[in-house]
């Protein structure tokens, strides 16, 4: 099985880097070079995955986590839903994952695209998030998701959650949205 996901790594690289190719696969530190640098959100996405399938120092991985967590403050929402769910492959501290929140956050608050959405508050739901992060929610466009929700229930006192219920159905303007979505697919 190694051998066929190497493989696939190598034609990948061959595709996302042409002149450099297969020797990306081998090479991380040419990989976390790249990686640093790189503006395309979908190159660093392959960059970012292909690392946090191999075995790394802990320094390596900062250097990783550092370059998705700078990359996720720029582009396409879906992208960097994706490099999002990589970072939580990378073992991020605290604080990263707190970045990475609330860079979600600001993509999630803008994002017109529901399955996107959803896709953002699904990689947030693998950072850690917390009740606080879904005291915004009221001003995201759609709701957030069963994951990001079960998440944050998981790191909240129950007491908290429980408290926090009615504002989370009453100050939500998506709250209508979605009501009305379920029961247009009832009909």
């Amino acid at each position: 099985m190694r051998d066929e996901s190497t493989t696939l790594w190598r034609m990948s690289a061959r595709h996302h880097y042409p002149s450099i190719g297969a020797d990306l696969v081998n090479d991380q530190e040419l990989a976390l070079g790249l990686l640093t640098d790189e503006t395309d959100h979908e190159k660093a996405e392959f960059l970012a995955s292909m690392l946090s399938s191999q075995s790394m120092t802990e320094r390596n991985q900062e250097r990783a986590r550092t370059s998705i967590l700078l990359l996720l403050t720029s582009g396409d929402s879906l992208q960097c839903a994706k490099l999002a769910a990589t970072l939580t492959k990378l073992g991020p501290a605290a604080e990263e994952q707190a970045q990475a929140r609330h860079a979600l956050i600001k993509l999630l608050r803008g994002e017109t695209n529901p399955g996107t959405a959803e896709m953002l508050a699904d990689a947030m739901a693998g950072l850690s998030p917390t009740l606080a992060d879904l005291r915004g929610s009221y001003g995201w466009p759609w709701a957030p998701s069963a994951a990001l929700l079960a998440a944050v229930r998981k790191n909240t006192k129950l007491s908290d959650w429980i408290a926090y219920l009615p504002l989370l159905s009453e100050l939500a303007p998506w709250a209508d949205r979605t009501a009305h979505s379920a029961r247009l697919d009832n009909e």
